[in-house]
């Protein structure tokens, strides 16, 4: 389907009654509580720049695959067999530009994956079969389907919450999309976890960069998705071992020593608002990990925020079923700034 021939599309009501309420919600419930809260140390929001995939017009991501190429696409067996997966090759437009010889895989995990020929997520990498091609200086970008957001909206909100309370995380907007002609419908665009988000937010790409995986805590060996020196896991286990220590008030020490408080609680707070049930405090899930260089500490950084606000009567102290929900919000210091 050419790109003046998309469908009309309407925002579901759902995105209007979920923004009002959102924002009323913080507006009567929470300010009236800020005179007797404790002064906690708040975090500068990330400088964000504005970039036209992000802030401009809502693009038509054109992608052509040939015929070999999609045959790869197809055996793809998602995150239950990741043995036959490869990079196809393939042609995106978008916004009056062409880019070629372009890595493509199917993205998504046990709820969001589909099929080359249904619905499928789709990450592109733009410099992997052409060293130094980018599109709007991002390497790698990602066209997410959003089956279990029908808003399209959660991911794009979330992040922006979470850039402005000083938490780095890719940014997102919407896009259409079309696979060989056939028109996919709306998606949510999203940019990459790579080299150069690390270096624009912490500075440095050089640490310890961690891809969980799938429901994953911090007390395994996280697959390491670039870093320098030995991948001996050293920054984790240190976090672990301070994880351990029985008394609580020596084990928050300890702990501050490995990661950053701030950002975790930042993490933890907005996780809640937002009734993330499956992000990394509830559920071990959907985020990655960064050892900083010039902190020397470990941040964890959200990911995957398509399914926010399910129930209209979320908990504000929900059960915590992470290491670090266990281990460094039972200290009552660390609990009270979840709430």
């Amino acid at each position: 389907m050419s790109a003046d021939r998309i469908p009309e599309t309407r925002c579901p009501l759902r995105l209007s009654v979920m923004t009002g309420l959102l924002f009323l919600g913080l507006f009567v419930g929470l300010l009236p509580g800020f005179a007797s809260a404790p002064a906690y140390p708040i975090t500068a929001p990330v400088e964000i720049r504005r970039e036209p995939l992000f802030d401009g017009p809502v693009l038509h991501w054109e992608v052509q695959v040939r015929r070999a190429d999609l045959e790869k696409l197809r055996k793809s067996g998602g995150p239950w067999n990741r043995e036959n997966d490869s990079d196809a090759s393939a042609t995106v437009r978008a916004g009056g530009q062409v880019w070629t010889n372009v890595a493509i895989h199917l993205k998504g995990a046990a709820g969001s994956f589909r099929a080359v020929d249904d619905l499928p997520a789709l990450t592109l990498n733009f410099g992997k079969f052409q060293d130094g091609q980018t599109c709007g200086g991002h390497r790698k970008l990602h066209l997410n389907n959003s089956v279990q957001d029908a808003s399209r909206l959660d991911e794009i909100l979330a992040s922006e919450m979470y850039l402005q309370s000083g938490l780095p995380t890719p940014r997102a907007t919407r896009a259409l999309v079309s696979l060989n002609g056939r028109y996919l419908g709306i998606y949510v665009l999203k940019g990459g976890w790579d080299k150069a988000f690390l270096k624009q937010h912490f500075g440095s790409s050089k640490g310890n960069f961690y891809d969980p995986g799938f429901i994953k805590d911090l007390d395994t060996n996280l697959e390491r998705d670039s870093g320098e020196g030995a991948p001996d896991w050293s920054d984790l286990i240190a976090l672990r071992e301070s994880l351990a220590v029985p008394d609580p008030a020596e084990r928050l020490q300890r702990v501050s020593r490995h990661l950053d408080i701030d950002r975790i609680a930042t993490l933890g707070a907005l996780q809640i608002l937002l009734d993330d049930w499956d992000g990394y405090l509830r559920n071990r899930n959907n985020y990655r990990v960064y050892h900083v260089p010039a902190s020397d500490r470990l941040v964890l950084m959200p990911h995957g925020m398509d399914q926010l606000w399910r129930s209209p009567r979320g908990s504000f102290s929900p059960p915590l079923s992470s290491l670090l929900g266990q281990r460094l919000f039972s200290i009552p210091v660390m609990a009270d700034r979840l709430t």
